[in-house]
């Protein structure tokens, strides 16, 4: 892995400086396979966004009905 921007050798790779998204972390060291790697990451927060909605949905068509939460 190689990371760029960093200002400390033995910085670990987490936060803003060893993030995939923001070009600073290169797994495979080829834009290919990381722009995919990005993909996936963004497609997984999507996913979870849109689980997320639909749940709010539900619950609230359940209070609407008057059913617990525990029960939908």
């Amino acid at each position: 892995m190689s990371a760029q921007g960093c200002h400390e050798p033995d910085q670990k790779l987490c936060g803003p400086c060893g993030s995939i998204v923001t070009g600073q972390l290169s797994i495979a060291n080829d834009a290919r396979f990381d722009g995919f790697f990005t993909a996936v990451a963004l497609a997984r927060d999507a996913v979870n966004d849109i689980h997320a909605d639909f749940e709010a949905e539900v619950l609230a068509l359940a209070a609407i009905y008057g059913l617990p939460a525990g029960e939908v």
